[in-house]
């Protein structure tokens, strides 16, 4: 049988006092060795004696007691807190959430003002209106011009509603009505004999409206055959 391997160590007063309370003392054996699953394995005497166990050592000799006590000491106070780290970086953009149900209605708001209307006024001749015209202006303060238009060319004269007729005991054409028109008294009516005729001289117009059946053109006449005087109706084209 093995002889019990001893390393032998002095301790006194307080040192000791600290294993013996800091350690177990029992009267196990201990496992082999002086440090197993982090506890130092070792004996003492009552003079203050400490012996670690070493080898293959497992029991105090005779005149010990069985100490042990671990290699970690009690854990230290917490230490003050660090400075806080730098901020990192900003995550990725999470999915969008759900569609959120609709609001409930909100309230009318309240009644506007009431508008103001447009104004309209005369616009004499001038830059905005060359002949004249109307200013309008309206609520917010915006004008527009209604201008007048420009005076057109002169209208061509007409005459109408002539009727021509024949006064078979006298041999004579004549107006039986008519015409009328800002150029009638430049019409003219003689008999022509050789064609039993009434013609109407119309110096620079032509037809326009109507002509009676049977009558023609002739250069600047009309000429209404006997058997064809009715009315009819001019325009003047001259220049």
């Amino acid at each position: 049988m093995a002889r019990l391997r001893i390393g032998r160590v002095a301790i006194t007063g307080a040192a000791a006092l600290a294993l013996v309370a800091g350690g177990t003392a029992a009267s196990a054996a201990f496992s082999p060795g002086p440090i197993s699953g982090g506890v130092i394995n070792g004996c003492y005497d009552s003079g203050g004696n400490l012996k670690v166990l070493v080898g293959t050592a497992t029991s105090c000799d005779k005149g010990y007691t069985p100490l042990d006590w671990s290699i970690i000491g009690p854990a230290g106070p917490a230490g003050p807190a660090g400075p806080a780290g730098p901020t990192g970086p900003a995550g990725a953009t999470g999915a969008p959430g759900p569609q959120g149900t609709t609001g409930p209605q909100g309230s009318a708001g309240p009644a506007g003002q009431n508008g103001t209307g447009a104004t309209v006024a005369t616009e004499p001749p001038g830059a905005n209106c060359a002949t004249g015209g109307a200013k309008i202006t309206d609520g917010s303060g915006d004008t527009a011009y209604a201008c007048n238009g420009a005076t057109g060319p002169a209208g061509t004269s007409s005459i109408d509603d002539g009727t021509v007729g024949f006064d078979g005991a006298d041999d004579v054409c004549l107006f039986v009505a008519g015409p009328v028109g800002p150029d009638a008294a430049s019409m003219t009516v003689t008999y022509d004999a050789t064609n039993n005729a009434c013609v109407v001289g119309l110096p620079g117009f032509r037809p326009l409206l109507y002509l009676e059946p049977g009558a023609t053109w002739h250069g600047s006449s009309l000429v209404f055959p006997l058997n064809s005087l009715g009315d009819f109706a001019v325009l003047n084209i001259g220049s």
